[in-house]
């Protein structure tokens, strides 16, 4: 089988992965935390411009696109306002909101239309089945996608989410069943305990709809025998190939973590190349934009993989 030497991601985008706040309704057993536990509140919209000033100014010529996740950012009274302030300091970016979907159908149509990209998650232990499809059936904008957290402890109830979305649902680009690992133990993270079979059927199962990215991101992947093809990251982790120790990462370059407590890394899986700043202070520190070398023996973040690297 030919060996993955190198990821190519898309060079002329400058991405930010945003957890602006930890505080969420739900408290999935798979979370860790410090991505939950509420001690660090919504920013004032005066430090989120700051902050974005300084990072447009060091990449004038990328575009900027953004992952904006809570703990669950809908929480937030002045979220709206907020999206209103990315989009003028960096004007034609890409918004993708990563949501548990907790609001109500009538706000995913009046809101939805404001992000370029929706990313449900659908957690089981929490979430009404029936709420969640009747949620994405109304929501306005027009690149959703659903992951299905495929919590072993509530597998059934994952099965019947998938196979209502599939039944019910036309307006969704894919739903994929997403692998569960033990971050919220560690960042030296591993797969969660699946049977072969639910590990089969993660791989097998998928809803894709004829509906055109927002944004695309072909990521490639460049194989040992010469051969180039679009990856996806999951399925990268369900066959074990990310294991990148020893390689060099663009993390920084392609990329940059504004975590809930202010700092500012490079990954949003790992701390590779270490605190560069602190976002709630203003704090960008000048940092040698040069790949890092990996030293983790997992990589489990599905923005973190998208990044380019090579052996």
């Amino acid at each position: 089988m030919p060996k993955l030497l190198e990821i190519k991601g898309t060079n002329n985008l400058f991405q930010i992965d945003w957890t602006v706040s930890n505080i969420c309704n739900y408290n999935c057993n798979y979370c860790a935390d410090d991505a939950k536990i509420g001690n660090f509140t919504w920013p004032n919209i005066d430090t989120v411009s700051k902050i974005l000033y300084k990072v447009k100014k060091l990449h004038p010529d990328k575009l900027f696109s953004y992952n904006l996740l809570g703990g669950e950012l809908t929480l937030w009274k002045d979220f709206i306002k907020f999206i209103e302030t990315i989009r003028d300091i960096t004007p034609n970016c890409n918004i993708r909101l990563l949501t548990n979907g907790r609001m109500p159908s009538k706000y995913w149509k009046k809101n939805g239309i404001k992000f370029d990209s929706i990313q449900f998650s659908f957690h089981a232990r929490q979430t009404d089945v029936a709420e969640f499809v009747e949620n994405l059936k109304f929501c306005s904008c027009k690149d959703i996608n659903v992951f299905l957290m495929m919590d072993p402890n509530y597998w059934d109830k994952c099965i019947t989410a998938f196979n209502l979305i599939k039944q019910k649902v036309n307006n969704v680009r894919n739903v994929a069943a997403k692998p569960i690992d033990n971050r919220a133990k560690s960042y030296e993270s591993k797969l969660t305990s699946y049977t072969q079979n639910q590990i089969d059927w993660m791989k097998e199962n998928k809803i894709t709809l004829p509906i055109k990215k927002s944004l695309e991101k072909n990521i490639l992947g460049v194989y040992s025998n010469n051969t180039k093809k679009v990856v996806d990251p999951f399925q990268l982790i369900l066959n074990k190939e990310t294991n990148w120790k020893g390689w060099s990462c663009n993390i920084g370059i392609e990329k940059l973590s504004f975590r809930p407590n202010g700092e500012i890394t490079g990954g949003s899986g790992c701390l590779v190349g270490g605190v560069l700043g602190n976002w709630r202070k203003n704090i960008l520190n000048p940092y040698q934009k040069q790949p890092v070398i990996c030293d983790k023996d997992y990589c489990f973040c599905g923005s973190d993989i998208e990044i380019s690297k090579k052996l």
